[in-house]
C-alpha cells in the first residue's frame, strides 16, 4: 500500500516558496549592490549590471529554483484531481493492492517535462487562464532552465527576466496580487523577523526591487487597479 501520499497542498506550499526563495536570493543580491554602489561606484566605476554579471550562479540558481516551484504548482492542480495522476509508473507497478507492500510516495518517480505539462492540460487549469498564453510561458522557462543546466553559467540568464516569469507564473496561476501576499507571509515567518511588527519598509523595498528591474509597467499588470 501507499503512505505519505501528496497532496495540492504540499506541492503548492513548495512551489511558492520555491518561488519566493527565488525571488528573495535576487532581492538580497541587490541590495547588497545598491550598498556598494552608493558608498564606492563613483570611485571604482562599477554600476549594478556589472554587479549581477559577477553573480551569474545566483541569477542562474535563482532561475532553476523558478522552475521548480512552477513544476510544483503544476503538480499541486494536478493532485487536486488525483495524486496517482503524477506518477510516472506502470500502473501494473503501482503499490496499491491489499497485499502490497508499503511503499512511501515519494519513493516512486513522478512525471516531469512534457509529460508533466500535458497532465496538467489535461486536468482543467484553473482561473479561466488562457491555455495558449500559459504553455508558452511555461515551455520558455523549461527551456531557459534546461540551457542553464546544459551550458552553466555561459548562459545568459537577466534578473529581469527571471522576475518576469516568477511574477507571471503566480498572477496566472492564482492571480493578482498573490505575489505580494507570499513574500509578505514568507517574511513574517522568517525566524529573524518574529518580533518586527510593522513589514511596509519590506514591502516597498521589494517593490522597489521588482519595479527597478522589470519596470512599472510589467509590474502594474501584476496588481489591482487599487494597489498601483
Amino acid at each position: 500500500m501507499l503512505t505519505n501520499i501528496l497532496n495540492k497542498n504540499d506541492f503548492e506550499t513548495t512551489g511558492v516558496d520555491c518561488i519566493c526563495q527565488s525571488i528573495n536570493s535576487l532581492l538580497q543580491i541587490w541590495e547588497i549592490g545598491n550598498d556598494f554602489i552608493k558608498q564606492n561606484g563613483a570611485i571604482m566605476g562599477i554600476d549594478m549590471d556589472e554587479f549581477w554579471k559577477h553573480h551569474i550562479v545566483t541569477v542562474n540558481t535563482s532561475f532553476i529554483l523558478l522552475h521548480q516551484g512552477m513544476e510544483a504548482l503544476l503538480k499541486a492542480h494536478i493532485c487536486s484531481h488525483s495524486p496517482m495522476l503524477i506518477l510516472d509508473t506502470k500502473r501494473t507497478d503501482w503499490p496499491t493492492l491489499p497485499s502490497s507492500k508499503r511503499t512511501d510516495f515519494s519513493q516512486l518517480h513522478h512525471i516531469g517535462g512534457e509529460n508533466l505539462f500535458i497532465t496538467f492540460f489535461a486536468t482543467n487549469p484553473p482561473n479561466d487562464m488562457d491555455k495558449h498564453v500559459f504553455y508558452k510561458l511555461i515551455d520558455e522557462i523549461r527551456t531557459v532552465r534546461n540551457q542553464i543546466v546544459h551550458i552553466g553559467h555561459k548562459n545568459d540568464v537577466n534578473v529581469k527576466d527571471t522576475l518576469t516569469y516568477a511574477l507571471r507564473i503566480f498572477t496566472y496561476y492564482f492571480g493578482k496580487d498573490k505575489w505580494m501576499e507570499f513574500l509578505r507571509d514568507r517574511y513574517k515567518r522568517n525566524p529573524v523577523n518574529l518580533n518586527i511588527d510593522d513589514s511596509l519598509p519590506f514591502f516597498w523595498k521589494t517593490i522597489n526591487f521588482v519595479w527597478e528591474n522589470i519596470g512599472k509597467r510589467e509590474c502594474r499588470k501584476h496588481l489591482h487597479s487599487q494597489r498601483q
